[in-house]
């Protein structure tokens, strides 16, 4: 009898968090413009990247999930080279999960400026 993978997936979902402080050096905006993107960071306005409140010594002023490079890894490879941080309560899954579908979800962009409608018939 062969043997099988068991019930459960073998790989995990893996998303870039980027230490806030590296983000705003980054960004390296006018100050006006700075705090423009980090108010429509924290009001979830910006829906490729999800701010994430600080976690004590190992990201001390936050960090920011950049969903757009979600991609998956075997459990096998994150377990060889991962430190377990922290937990999310059942809170912290929900506002995940409506942050995920907020943005993997979320309808097309309005239609630009100056390209016709194409639901318009002459």
């Amino acid at each position: 009898m062969r043997a099988t993978r068991g019930a459960f997936n073998t790989d995990v979902l893996v998303c870039p968090l980027l230490p806030l402080e590296d983000v705003v050096a980054e960004y390296a905006a006018p100050d006006e413009q700075l705090r423009s993107f980090l108010t429509n960071l924290g009001a979830r306005q910006i829906s490729r990247l999800a701010y994430l409140p600080p976690i004590a010594n190992v990201l001390p002023y936050g960090s920011v999930m950049y969903l757009n490079q979600i991609t998956n890894s075997p459990i096998a490879v994150i377990q060889r080279r991962a430190t377990l941080v922290c937990a999310l309560s059942g809170f912290g899954l929900r506002e995940l999960e409506f942050i995920l579908e907020n943005h993997l979800l979320r309808p097309k962009a309005d239609r630009l400026a100056f390209v016709p409608d194409e639901t318009v018939q002459a």
